[in-house]
């Protein structure tokens, strides 16, 4: 009997702590982690990403740009907000590393979340 009733898309993340780690190339694999989801599951959103307690000071750099690293107005946090259907980017102890996991909000429970989460916009 096969117990797995989820279809996951993986994604293997460059750590931040590791030379030729960017904002930018975390941005698209959070862009290409979210087209998975969809195309696997079936899972178009909204979603939470949750992040491991070890990415916290990079989710609080302020996000920079273009080709001369200008300093934008927003942190990594605040760029993954603009994201389609990322509704919320917080911490989760449960996780370990580097990890980042990609939530899709579902049913009444997710419906009650996305009416609590006014704090995270």
């Amino acid at each position: 009997m096969d117990t797995n009733i989820f279809e996951v898309p993986e994604l293997a993340l460059v750590n931040p702590d590791i030379d030729g780690w960017t904002q930018t190339e975390f941005i698209k694999n959070i862009v290409e982690l979210r087209t998975r989801a969809v195309q696997m599951s079936t899972l178009f959103g909204p979603y939470i990403l949750m992040y491991s307690p070890q990415w916290q000071e990079y989710m609080d750099q302020v996000y920079r740009v273009g080709p001369n690293n200008a300093a934008s107005t927003r942190t990594l946090k605040g760029r993954i907000l603009t994201l389609e259907e990322i509704k919320a980017v917080l911490p989760c102890d449960l996780l370990e590393g580097f990890q980042i996991v990609l939530l899709q909000l579902v049913g009444k429970a997710g419906d009650g979340l996305q009416d609590n989460l006014h704090f995270c916009d």
